[in-house]
């Protein structure tokens, strides 16, 4: 005889079931909200996002990290987990020594975030790295910059002595005038070409001449408008500090800091020729300087910094997600 369930029976079912089903929810929910990290390094996490970040560095600029385009997925994992180890150095070394980021801090990191963004938030999107990742990446750039500080700047516990970083400031800046002359043209595709060889010596001899006369008292501008045939507003004054972006090739900045103060000289380029009148009239320093002594403490002991961080990153133990991290590197390599 087949058994009926009462009605209370019926009800505890019913409530098990739901109980059943809310708690898988629940453990699939928290699995999504909490996926495995790719690595955890000396107990800091490196999520999904900020691990593809950091493979996408070293595969957008394989050279900076001694590896050639197209390097094997290994390559580019282990050159990964070297920024991650580095992040994590940077994190546990500010906690460690009880610091905060000032507001100042926080606005300058946030104010570089959002240009970033603005301009590489959709390609960072497609490869898996929200805003937020991005966020902590900035942040802990300003960490790194906070413990660099308190290391080397004044009253820090091998802070440089003032007049030391004057001389690199000295030493880090020049200002001239110039112009320029391309050493390509445009052929009737309308694709840009080298000059030949016979165009291009022609062109070095005009601006050797230019320079000549120079040299001999005439003034850049004067030298602008013959070679232009136009008149202009004059060639303005630029200010060049060393190692800094500035459009110029990497070695212009040598160039022109070795042409003597008031003379003319040519500086030929990978893709421009350049007339350049090297200043020799003093600069007024009472906000230059101040705006750059921070880059100039930087270019005085930067690299020292930098290899104390990376001596405490080889010291952490990484806990790897191998399933994560190739979940990563499909998604960020395949882009």
């Amino acid at each position: 005889m087949k058994k009926t369930l009462t009605l209370k029976q019926k009800r505890i079912i019913l409530f098990a079931s739901v109980g059943v089903i809310l708690a898988v929810a629940s453990i699939v929910i928290l699995y999504l909200l909490r996926a495995p990290l790719p690595l955890t390094v000396g107990g800091v996490d490196i999520d999904d996002g900020l691990y593809r970040y950091f493979l996408d560095q070293v595969q957008a600029n394989p050279e900076k990290y001694a590896l050639v385009d197209g390097a094997p997925n290994t390559q580019i994992r282990e050159e990964a987990d070297k920024l991650a180890a580095r992040y994590a150095a940077v994190e546990r070394k500010f906690a460690g020594e009880g610091l905060r980021l000032s507001t100042g801090d926080k606005e300058t990191a946030s104010d570089a975030l959002n240009n970033h963004w603005q301009v590489f938030g959709k390609y960072y999107e497609g490869i898996g790295v929200a805003k937020t990742a991005l966020a902590r990446i900035y942040e802990n750039q300003a960490k790194h910059d906070a413990l660099f500080r308190k290391q080397y700047d004044k009253g820090g516990a091998s802070e440089v002595a003032e007049a030391d970083v004057r001389k690199m400031w000295d030493a880090g800046y020049v200002v001239f005038r110039s112009f320029s002359a391309s050493l390509t043209s445009v052929d009737e595709r309308g694709q840009s070409v080298a000059l030949t060889d016979a165009e291009k010596k022609a062109l070095q001899q005009k601006f050797a001449n230019l320079a000549l006369d120079a040299n001999n008292g005439k003034s850049i501008d004067e030298l602008f408008e013959r070679y232009y045939g136009t008149e202009g507003d004059g060639v303005p004054l630029q200010l060049l500090i060393k190692n800094q972006p500035s459009g110029y090739d990497d070695d212009f900045f040598g160039k022109v800091r070795a042409i003597q103060a008031g003379a003319t000289q040519v500086v030929e380029g990978k893709s421009e020729i350049f007339l350049v009148w090297r200043d020799d009239t003093p600069v007024d320093e009472s906000e230059l300087y101040p705006q750059h002594r921070a880059a100039c403490l930087r270019l005085l002991k930067g690299t020292e910094f930098d290899a104390s961080i990376n001596r405490d990153a080889t010291t952490l133990v990484v806990e790897r997600n191998s399933i994560a991290v190739n979940r990563a590197i499909r998604a960020v390599i395949s882009n």
